[in-house]
């Protein structure tokens, strides 16, 4: 069995090359001379910093113990509103012109509506601005018994 010289030199240097794999597109490769992955172009060796987890402190209240905002529940009041007006996620949706998971999200307490959404949320239930923010804050001082 004849080896040449070229194939033997390959099979060492193969298998001394370690393989990595990148961190961020898990891309399995060998070390690059620049140490960069060749896909997402990332440093392969990079070591993530530690995460500092702060300390819990108490919640320090931000207004005197006196006189509290009260705060507002707007998702109650949009679904109390909807639903009395017989309207669907995706009905208020396609008169509001914006996704159905908008609403749901709203409804859910995931985002909170935006002064200019308000407007428009209001527009579509057919009550005043006033009337639904004023919905929103007496149902969460009911619910907490205030």
């Amino acid at each position: 069995m004849d080896v040449t010289v070229a194939e033997t030199t390959l099979a060492i240097s193969v298998d001394t090359k370690a393989v990595i794999r990148c961190k961020k597109c898990q891309l399995n490769q060998f070390m690059t001379r620049q140490g960069n992955c060749r896909r997402c172009r990332r440093p392969l060796l990079y070591e993530e910093p530690p995460v500092i987890v702060p300390e819990c402190q108490p919640a320090q209240p931000a207004q005197p113990a006196g006189r509290a905002r009260p705060s507002i529940d707007m998702a109650t009041a949009i679904w109390l509103l909807r639903s009395a007006r017989g309207l669907s996620q995706r009905d208020m949706a396609k008169k509001m012109g914006i996704a159905r998971t908008y609403i749901s999200k709203l409804e859910g307490n995931r985002c909170v509506p935006s002064p200019p959404q308000i407007r428009r949320i209001a527009g579509i239930l057919e009550v005043s601005e006033y009337c639904l923010v004023t919905l929103a804050t007496m149902h969460n001082q009911l619910a907490s018994g205030l």
